[in-house]
């Protein structure tokens, strides 16, 4: 079979990695777009990699849609923030509705492939595939993000609607209410917790964890090299390290200024010696945009390294990881020597926070 996978965000890009180095007779191409800037950097190396028949590069960019996805410090007034939500839906549908995503010129025929495959909530390349009668799938842009936690009555509801609303041809679906969307590719079946409007569509298990352990050491140190080189350039193996996961206080609303965030890891280090007897890894949140550049002292690992490529090798020397209260920690549970999660969740996170504003050395097993 031949197979195109459109990858925009890092987890889906690492799933896919993981299928090519696992398949054994399809043919596997991909698309990398500049949805997210530097997703662009890693090309080189997919390439060199051998992994897929052809690697493809689309500029988003150039269409000029005026993407309104930037990153934006959450309101705390409600109402604001769920109209600010409400803008950008209400720019998809004006953006699906347009002749120009019709005419997008994607020099790739898609014709000649079994199976494409799309990322979740990047939008473009989906509802061109849309829009054109192209049937597809999606894959989840984050590991089981689909359960009714993370989704309020309401917006299953709106979701609810767009399916049917795009079943009778008043509006066009968007992504997985469109009718041209075969089915989403999830991490697992949660059962219950699944969102029930997912239902409404084919699901595809296809497990990380499970697919891992099929991966031999060698093909672990394919990927963790692909973005090891895309990213940091030479790196020292030979170190044994400590991981520092940081969350997205500013953006979250929980502390006032960039510059306390800044302050809480710097005290968080000193506190757990994370840069004495190992070298220091800081592993940014995917929403934490702070520069951390000259103010904390260990090597920035770019966000678009995902916490799992950290741990798929041996070859990268772990000794401990410590965060407020990433779930991202949870990841290398059994793969370091020891992992901290400071606080249960982000309410007590926020409150050691301000334990550490009012220079408190507080250290919370």
């Amino acid at each position: 079979m031949k197979k195109i996978f459109i990858c925009e965000y890092p987890y889906v890009l690492y799933k896919v990695l993981m299928k090519a180095s696992l398949n054994k007779e399809d043919i596997y191409d991909v698309v990398i777009t500049n949805r997210l800037e530097k997703m662009v950097d890693i090309i080189e190396k997919m390439k060199e990699s051998k992994l897929f028949r052809n690697v493809y590069y689309f500029d988003i960019k150039k269409l000029n849609l005026k993407y309104y996805m930037a990153l934006h410090k959450r309101n705390k007034n409600v109402i604001k923030e769920r109209i600010y939500q409400l803008k950008i839906w209400k720019y998809f549908y004006d953006i699906s509705c347009k002749q120009k995503l019709k005419d997008i010129k994607i020099e790739i025929d898609f014709s000649q492939y079994d199976e494409i495959y799309c990322t979740d909530g990047a939008f473009v390349i989906a509802n061109y595939l849309t829009v054109n009668k192209i049937p597809h799938f999606m894959i989840e842009h984050a590991k089981d993000v689909y359960i009714k936690a993370n989704y309020s009555a309401l917006s299953s509801l709106f979701h609810y609607g767009e399916i049917i609303l795009d079943k009778y041809h008043i509006t066009t679906g968007i992504e997985i209410a469109s009718q041209y969307c075969l089915g989403m590719e999830v991490n697992s079946d949660r059962g219950k917790d699944q969102l029930p409007f997912l239902k409404k569509r084919k699901l595809l298990f296809w497990n990380v964890e499970k697919h891992l352990k099929q991966l031999s050491e060698k093909q672990r140190e394919t990927i963790l090299d692909i973005y090891m080189k895309s990213y940091i350039g030479n790196f020292d193996y030979d170190k044994e390290y400590n991981i520092l996961l940081t969350n997205p206080l500013y953006i979250e609303g929980d502390l006032e200024s960039e510059e306390d965030q800044i302050k809480v890891y710097q005290e968080i280090i000193k506190i757990y010696q994370l840069n004495q007897e190992c070298k220091l890894l800081i592993k940014s949140h995917p929403r934490d945009k702070t520069d951390y550049h000259g103010k904390l002292e260990g090597i920035l690992i770019d966000s678009m390294i995902s916490s799992e490529i950290l741990c798929i090798s041996k070859k990268l020397k772990l000794n401990k990881v410590v965060t407020l209260y990433s779930s991202s920690a949870e990841t290398f549970i059994g793969n370091v020597k020891e992992v901290i999660k400071i606080a249960n969740d982000r309410k007590e996170g926020t409150l050691y926070c301000k334990e550490i504003l009012k220079n408190r050395n507080v250290i919370k097993n």
